[in-house]
């Protein structure tokens, strides 16, 4: 999945065929649209993806679609995000881990369920783009992010997929 810059909508590339496909179809680099999506994680199964959403408005969303470009949907708005990054699903497909990157250089990981659409916040981390990974059984969630915004350094630190049980695992 990648964006076509020339209309900022989602696309898809077969890897065996070559074939291009676009998923979307509400991107817009023009004047008149001005939104792009961006960014994208695959459900377990495959047959959807969650992405992140600019519109003209600025405002960050949360979108999912079927490969297909069916069933799409927005999961969340947040007018104080400067964007919104889907990493992963959670192994049953019910909820997607997501990093909302704040305004002022801190970011949120939080889990958005596909049923209700709420948004829990399960850490709130003090670096603008950190690095996220799931376990495979879904259980823990690992991050990594610079001690301080001048290093180069990363450290990483491990809680529960509800954010419970925070730890250091490389400092």
């Amino acid at each position: 999945i990648y964006t076509d810059w020339a209309t900022g909508n989602m696309a898809a590339l077969d890897l065996v065929s070559k074939e291009r496909r676009t998923i979307t179809s509400d991107g817009g680099m023009n004047a008149s649209k001005g939104g792009f999506g961006e960014t994208s994680a695959f459900s377990p199964d495959d047959k959807r993806i969650a992405y992140g959403y600019q519109g003209r408005d600025s405002v960050s969303e949360l979108r999912v679609i079927g490969i297909d470009g069916t069933d799409s949907g927005v999961l969340c708005r947040d007018e104080n995000a400067v964007w919104i990054r889907p990493h992963t699903w959670s192994p049953d497909g019910r909820n997607v881990l997501a990093l909302f990157m704040r305004k002022d250089g801190t970011s949120e990981i939080a889990t958005i369920s596909l049923a209700d659409k709420k948004v829990t916040v399960i850490r709130n981390v003090n670096a603008k783009d950190p690095q996220i990974a799931l376990s495979p059984d879904g259980a823990l969630v690992a991050y990594s992010m610079a001690p301080d915004r001048e290093s180069g350094k990363r450290d990483v630190f491990l809680m529960r997929w509800d954010g419970t049980g925070h730890e250091a695992a490389v400092a």
